[in-house]
Formats: C-alpha cells, sequence, structure tokens
C-alpha cells in the first residue's frame, strides 16, 4: 500500500490526494482504502470513528482531493462547522460526444438503499430517497474524437451526481458502463499501461475556513495516465 499523498495540511485538518484504483472505505471485501492508510500513517485517526474523519467520499475509479479533519480537533461541532460551509467542488471528467457547458439540476434517487445505479428525477419535489443536485458543466476542449473534457462544479455532491448528470445530458463518461458508455477509455487514450474505467477526478477543493475565514484552494495533479486530455489546458498542468 503506497503512501498518503498529502496535498494540504492546517491545524485541524488534511486535505488528502486519492489515487485512482482504492476505495474511500472498506467495502468489506478488501482491507486496502484511503481509511486503512490513514490509519496506518495517523494511528489517532481511530478516535474520530470508522470513517477516520473523512469528510467525503470518492468512488473507487474517482482520484483527486479529499478532506479529513484531524483526530485531536474533531468534535459534532467542528464536524458540523465543515457541513454547513459551502465547500466548492471541482472535477475533470472525459465524456463521450461534443457535451455542451450546461447547468443540470435534478433530483438524484435510487431504487434501493444500495443500488449501484442511482437515477434522475426531473420532477419537483424531494422525498426520502430524492435528494436535489446541482452540477455546472462547462466545457474545456475536445482532447480526442468525439469526446470532451470538461469542468464539473458541484458544492452538495451526492452519489454518483456527476456520472448520472453527465448521462442525463447524453454524454456519459467515456467507459462507464453503468451509466450507459459504449466506448472503452483504454482504447481512447491509446493506452499501454492500466488506466480506470473512466476518468473522474477531483481536481479542486476551494472553500473558506470556518473559523478563521481564511480562504483556502487545494488542487490535486492530474494524473498521469490523463495528462493527454489535458495538453491544450496549461493551467491544468501538474
Amino acid at each position: 500500500m503506497s503512501e498518503l499523498v498529502t496535498l494540504f495540511e492546517a491545524k485541524d485538518f488534511w486535505v488528502f490526494s486519492k489515487p485512482t484504483g482504492l476505495h474511500s472505505t472498506n467495502d468489506g471485501k478488501s482491507s486496502i482504502s484511503l481509511v486503512a492508510q490513514i490509519l496506518k500513517e495517523h494511528p489517532a485517526q481511530s478516535k474520530v470513528g470508522k470513517d477516520a474523519g473523512l469528510m467525503s467520499r470518492l468512488d473507487f475509479e474517482t482520484s483527486g482531493c479529499i478532506l479529513v479533519l484531524k483526530s485531536e480537533f474533531f468534535s459534532e461541532s467542528q464536524r458540523a462547522a465543515y457541513m454547513t460551509i459551502e465547500i466548492v467542488k471541482r472535477y475533470l471528467l472525459l465524456t463521450e460526444g461534443r457535451c455542451p457547458s450546461s447547468t443540470v439540476q435534478t433530483g438524484i434517487t435510487a431504487r434501493y438503499r444500495r443500488s449501484k445505479k442511482v437515477q434522475v428525477v426531473v420532477a419537483d419535489g424531494q422525498s426520502k430517497r430524492t435528494l436535489l443536485a446541482k452540477t455546472i458543466f462547462t466545457l474545456m476542449n475536445h482532447p480526442f474524437p468525439n469526446t470532451s473534457l470538461v469542468c464539473a462544479e458541484i458544492t452538495i455532491g451526492r452519489r454518483h451526481q456527476i456520472r448520472a448528470h453527465a448521462a442525463h445530458l447524453g454524454h456519459p463518461l467515456v467507459g462507464d458502463a453503468l451509466y450507459g458508455s459504449k466506448a472503452s477509455l483504454a482504447d481512447t487514450l491509446k493506452a499501454r499501461e492500466p488506466v480506470p474505467a473512466f476518468f473522474l477526478h477531483a481536481y479542486q477543493l476551494e472553500f473558506h475556513h470556518p473559523v478563521t475565514g481564511t480562504p483556502i484552494t487545494v488542487t490535486a495533479p492530474v494524473p498521469e495516465y490523463a495528462q493527454g486530455c489535458i495538453s491544450e489546458n496549461s493551467v491544468l498542468r501538474s
């Protein structure tokens, strides 16, 4: 298991870089997870519960920024403070087709609690299983034929929100078969080494510290396998 990569450290939190191909928490099938890495290098984090202070989760294939509260400052009030501030989360993704810049605001629901796939609900209203979700998609470029590099911005993240909203636009992530993609990311990238099923990268977190008010922006370098997607966007290069 590789060492944790720390993108940013403050008195009361870290922002770690989660690699692709790693569960955020123990999935019950494997003991290898980001939480396991955190507990190995920071054993005191076991005091704050099974999630070791994680303030969010990223899918197995998804890489990038993840916020973790430190055990010595962890409390329900501190957690609540971070839950109530607006944290802007920006993701990079590669979609099928020519995806337009647009804003998608819908409900997100799942047929069952442990359903592998979520569904987009366009009708108004909110039930116990339907949560409101908003994603702002900004087209960056078209790095490969019939593809789009897109920046997705969210504040409150729902499970599979970006993947479901991209599919709702008719432009699923390249290789995301669960949400309708017929393409292969490995073929699209002409990859010589193994790559994840799809490219979704938690590129940036932006927020004000809930106590000091200090503005904080943390950026995670784009993984090596996806560098070809951002060749025309020097601002994104690691």
